[in-house]
């Protein structure tokens, strides 16, 4: 029995200190996002250059102008049948005594982004049953984050969000509190409700969802019509608290799917390992496809079909293989940049078409955009992602956070954080929004435009400079909307 024991115990050491060698090899979680706000005043910004191509900007947030906490991690969709009716919904630094405890916060613009307004509830989606959105430190409060936003048939859009003690130090040891939340909009985002009444999905004690992402079908003519899919992170730590990465044992990306956000179907498991950061879409005839930042084996952007309504799976492919992360911050800058992010878009005039983006190093060029597709339903991927930045290469500035969408007429739309336009700082930091379109398919992409009407300084985030968010949005119609500092304060801001 001793020898057992002692066989047993260094087995068990021998696997505590894989999984601690794996966990320091995978991006960390949303969880651990506790930035306390610098108490240095952010530099003045600094001059730019100047491009063609700005649009007119509007506030989608409605906080008072008094408000200092950021706002982060827009999320943005239009109503399939009226592209200017749109609903956004993003992390809203309005709750709770410090910058990282976040409500879930939700606008609405029915002129195609000219205007934002708040719905007739509020700034803010209802409180979750027997809690405050808020304090993460309290037990009767949880944060929000990682908000997704997705529109269905008709008036009916969903809202995604994490909700989440500190697990790192739970309040009363509890770190089963919260989970996945979806709420349901049917009259375009005006009022909300939460379908199941709870988490769709729960943390558990040893068990932590994150970086939750939805999409829905919303083709009445689909097999699955108004299905909601959502994938997001389940990170299994040993014990709670939920140190990372000490106690942390392995990463899935997992999935669950709805027909009305009240009822869930069973969680399974995609793909487990190096991995974060999962994007479903929806295609035209109805198949899911899943994408997410691999580093199991290189690094890679793998992707999982389904043709049957998420009941099952093919393999994964590698829609690119053989990136670098982007430096983790960009140089130049100090804030997160925690992998290379992907984002993917089906065209809506071809189910056969599907496309994949991220952010990766590209050497000397620093951090660029890039986009894979694939124009045989994600069986096979382009060799050669096709860079979509057009400053010249070698250029030492970075682009960020890109999303993508396909436009009604099949137009293809990324936009992303750019500093090309800093002229002052060797490596860039002060950013704008630019926007770049291929109207053949993804073969190739127009000259880039700039969406943004003022740069952003990312030192007035409210984190000193070191936490913008993980990603900014684009709507299925082609609207944008970021993380914006024009205001030295971190509001979301959106082009027209």
């Amino acid at each position: 029995m001793r020898t057992r024991n002692t066989h047993f115990a260094a087995g068990l050491s021998a696997v505590l200190l894989s999984s601690l060698a794996i966990a320091q090899q995978i991006p960390p979680p949303s969880s651990i996002t506790q930035i306390s706000p610098s108490s240095q005043i952010a530099a003045p910004r600094q001059s730019q250059a100047e491009v063609a191509g700005a649009s007119g900007n509007t506030r989608v947030n409605s906080n008072p102008a008094t408000l200092t906490r950021p706002q982060v991690e827009p999320s943005v969709a239009s109503n399939p049948n009226d592209p200017t009716e749109l609903v956004a919904g993003f992390a809203d630094g309005q709750a709770g005594p410090i910058n990282f405890d976040f409500a879930p916060g939700v606008a609405r613009s029915t002129d195609g982004s000219q205007t934002w307004f708040a719905p007739s509830g509020g700034p803010v989606l209802p409180d979750p049953p027997g809690f405050t959105w808020g304090n993460r430190a309290v037990s009767g409060s949880l944060a929000a984050g990682d908000s997704a936003v997705a529109w269905g048939t008709g008036e009916t859009v969903y809202f995604s969000t994490l909700g989440f003690h500190d697990n790192r130090n739970p309040p009363d040891g509890d770190c089963s509190s919260g989970g996945l939340y979806v709420y349901r909009s049917d009259d375009g985002g005006d009022t909300w409700t939460l379908p199941a009444k709870s988490p769709a999905i729960a943390n558990t004690q040893t068990v932590f969802r994150d970086k939750e992402y939805i999409a829905v079908d919303p083709n009445v003519l689909s097999p699955f019509p108004g299905r909601i899919y959502m994938v997001w992170d389940d990170d299994v730590y040993r014990d709670c608290p939920q140190q990372f990465p000490e106690t942390f044992l392995r990463r899935d990306i997992s999935f669950s799917f709805s027909d009305d956000g009240q009822t869930w179907s069973i969680p399974i498991a995609l793909a487990t390992g190096c991995l974060i950061g999962a994007v479903p879409a929806v295609a035209a005839n109805g198949d899911l496809f899943v994408v997410w930042y691999d580093c199991n084996s290189g690094v890679r952007q793998m992707v999982r079909k389904s043709t049957d309504g998420g009941l099952s799976f093919g393999e994964a492919v590698a829609a690119a293989s053989g990136l670098v992360p982007p430096p983790n911050p960009l140089r130049g800058s100090r804030f997160r940049v925690n992998a290379a992010f992907p984002a993917i878009a089906t065209d809506p005039t071809n189910a056969d078409n599907v496309y994949v983006t991220w952010s990766s190093d590209n050497g000397p060029s620093h951090t660029d955009v890039f986009v894979s597709r694939s124009i045989d339903g994600g069986s096979t991927w382009s060799p050669t992602p096709y860079r979509v930045n057009d400053d010249p290469i070698g250029n030492p500035r970075d682009q960020f956070f890109p999303w993508i969408a396909v436009k009604a007429d099949g137009t293809i739309r990324v936009t992303w954080g750019d500093n090309r336009l800093d002229l002052i700082n060797p490596d860039g930091k002060d950013y704008d929004i630019f926007m770049a379109e291929s109207s053949d398919n993804g073969a190739t992409f127009g000259a880039n435009a700039r969406l943004s009407t003022e740069s952003s300084n990312p030192d007035f985030d409210g984190f000193g400079g070191t936490f913008i968010g993980d990603y900014f949005g684009l709507s299925n119609a082609g609207i944008p909307a970021w993380g914006d500092t024009r205001d030295q304060k971190q509001n979301i801001y959106s082009a027209f």
